[in-house]
């Protein structure tokens, strides 16, 4: 266990200085199958939102003593998209089909809570399929009613009611067959119309659903490369060694003082808390005095006349007068 905690101790100290290289190539990793998720959403999300075509098969029901019939739930819709409509059919090419002449095809649709959006009946009629000289003759033959052009249907979620058949079909024609349409199969075609800039789209929605696809994920990476890349190009780190530590010095000693002299003390301490008298004398010099220019008096020439007396002082006389009474 020692040795182990030892060896990845060693691995992390050795990978420490590449840790600015490491980490964010990590997280891209970790990042990569996230853009790549959200990117295919993206383009799943174009995919659904661009109109595309459809088809609906029918089941069609006989022997209830009405025309045959079916009801299908029409693929999800834009609501402001226009379709064509039609009606492929694939019948025998019997000779009651072929002997039934014109029939109708009826189309209604209406909204899941039962409201009529529309209702059309257009015509029909089957003709003997083509031969060829190299081909046998098919026994099928296909028919192709169309109901409705450049169609917006204003709802997403419709469903479709699709009658075939004559209303006289009581009525029997050549051996006695009833006025009946046989059908292989039936399905309810919607074809997208392309028109303007919704069409420039809807032509190619592989197409654009990669290149949105592509797009965001460029963009993503993009991002991931701008906030990544300066951190990953910077150098490894220069990590010193640690240092061994020191052993504190032991405090200086602090300077002998010589004894001081009671004068010097004095004084010192008078420094210390000047008196007042001081404090004012110091406050005093601080101030700046301004003096008058100095002026030079000229020397009077010696006059002729009787010199001055000088006037003895009052400190002479008084010291003159206590030698006397002495």
């Amino acid at each position: 266990m020692t040795l182990a905690s030892s060896l990845v101790s060693t691995g992390l100290e050795t990978l420490r200085p590449f840790s600015p290289q490491l980490i964010p190539l990590l997280i891209c990793t970790l990042l990569i199958p996230i853009v790549v998720f959200f990117s295919l959403a993206s383009g799943l999300l174009v995919w659904k939102s661009l109109a595309v075509g459809w088809e609906v098969p029918l089941y069609l029901q006989y022997g209830d003593g009405v025309q045959p019939y079916a009801q299908a739930q029409i693929p999800s819709l834009v609501s402001s998209q226009p379709y064509d409509i039609s009606l492929q059919l694939v019948v025998p090419a019997s000779p009651s089909n072929l002997a039934l002449g014109n029939f109708m095809t009826e189309l209604a649709l209406t909204t899941p809570s039962n409201g009529t959006v529309l209702s059309v009946r257009r015509p029909a009629i089957a003709t003997p399929p083509r031969s060829f000289f190299l081909f046998p003759t098919s026994l099928t033959t296909e028919i192709s009613v169309p109901l409705l052009a450049a169609f917006t249907p204003g709802l997403t979620d419709l469903i479709a009611s699709v009658t075939i058949g004559r209303k006289d079909n009581w009525r029997s024609i050549g051996a006695g067959e009833g006025r009946e349409l046989s059908v292989l199969s039936a399905t309810l075609k919607g074809t997208v119309v392309h028109q303007g800039v919704r069409g420039l789209l809807t032509r190619f929605p592989f197409a654009l659903s990669c290149a949105a696809a592509g797009a965001f994920f460029l963009t993503c990476m993009a991002v991931v490369a701008a906030c990544l890349l300066p951190v990953a190009l910077s150098g490894p780190l220069d990590i010193a060694p640690p240092s061994p530590p020191t052993k504190p010095s032991p405090p200086a000693r602090p300077p002998s003082q010589k004894a001081l002299p009671d004068s010097e003390t004095d004084s010192s301490s008078d420094d210390d808390f000047p008196s007042p008298r001081r404090r004012l004398s110091r406050r005093t010099s601080r101030e700046v005095k301004h003096e008058a220019p100095i002026t030079t008096i000229k020397d009077e020439p010696e006059s002729s006349s009787t010199p001055l007396r000088r006037r003895r002082s009052k400190i002479a006389d008084l010291g003159s007068q206590s030698e006397g009474s002495s």
